[in-house]
């Protein structure tokens, strides 16, 4: 026997369907080159708090210098935090440097990023870096990653190499 009742979607369905009709709406408002202005600090921030996110605790998988022990443990640690004590070397930008590994260390330097201007660095100086470790460097999918825009041709050394994407970096001894 039918129901005398009239079929209604019900409220959940029909709220459903509200907020994914003002999230297409919202979606096409803005300019593309506001967006670019305006979240750029932001994306990069958030890209590192994303990544710290991912990373498995609070507390770094490795603490300490920058040398072999290191390196054979890149792979593993990808995607998690780690702090690393090395000189830096070779300033690219304000806000990306080279760390340098332990002397006798038959290892590469390691480059790190960070998603604000490093304020007093200077090359010779120990620094103790904190962030999360990538594996192998990728230019477009960091630049994606973190929100910023590196000049391509000074990166092409550390192609496919570990990098670290820094959230803190205090300078313990000036050289």
């Amino acid at each position: 026997m039918p129901s005398r009742h009239p079929s209604r979607p019900s409220v959940r369905s029909a709220a459903t369907g509200a907020v994914a009709l003002v999230a297409l709406a919202l979606a096409g408002c803005g300019s593309q080159e506001e967006d670019l202005v305006d979240a750029a600090p932001e994306s990069v921030e958030e890209a590192v708090v994303d990544r710290q996110d991912d990373a498995t605790g609070v507390q770094p998988v490795h603490e300490g210098v920058l040398d072999g022990t290191f390196y054979e443990q890149v792979e593993a640690w990808d995607g998690q935090q780690v702090t690393l004590t090395a000189e830096a070397d070779v300033l690219v930008s304000p806000r990306t440097f080279v760390l340098v590994p332990e002397p006798g260390t038959e290892v590469d330097p390691l480059l790190v990023l960070s998603p604000t201007d490093v304020a007093g660095l200077a090359e010779g100086d120990d620094v103790r870096v904190t962030g999360v470790l990538g594996a192998a460097f990728d230019l477009p999918r960091v630049e994606e990653d973190t929100g910023l825009a590196l000049q391509d041709d000074r990166y092409d050394d550390f192609d496919a190499e570990p990098y670290l994407v820094a959230t803190s970096v205090e300078v313990v001894d000036e050289g």
